[in-house]
């Protein structure tokens, strides 16, 4: 079972060229109800290459996501395009029964 989100560092522009030190300012993890239509965003540092699901799914509605990641760089017109989209559910998490701990009896006075 996957348990969060990882991808390789960047080392190119889509042409081809490097990406210069300090030209990449992070990621951004895109994630809603449709392929291609990201409503909730999380802002990554760009020394991140993995995201734990825990880190976004506690607000996420159970029901099935659409996620995809993109590459902030330091000006807009250099942030990449979206990732390919991938898919993940949020189900229904019951608590476990609470324990026993103690019983107390209560009498009348």
């Amino acid at each position: 079972m996957a348990t969060g989100f990882s991808w390789p560092t960047p080392t190119t522009h889509t042409d081809g060229t490097p990406i210069a030190a300090g030209e990449l300012a992070g990621y951004q993890i895109g994630i809603g109800t449709a392929a291609g239509n990201y409503t909730v965003f999380l802002d990554l540092p760009a020394t991140a290459t993995s995201v734990a699901f825990s880190a976004f799914v506690s607000f996420l509605a159970p029901g099935t996501y659409h996620a995809a990641i993109k590459a902030i760089g330091a000006t807009q017109a250099s942030n990449s395009a979206w990732s390919n989209d991938v898919t993940f559910t949020v189900s229904v998490v019951t608590p476990p029964a609470a324990a026993v701990i103690a019983t107390v009896a209560l009498t009348a006075a």
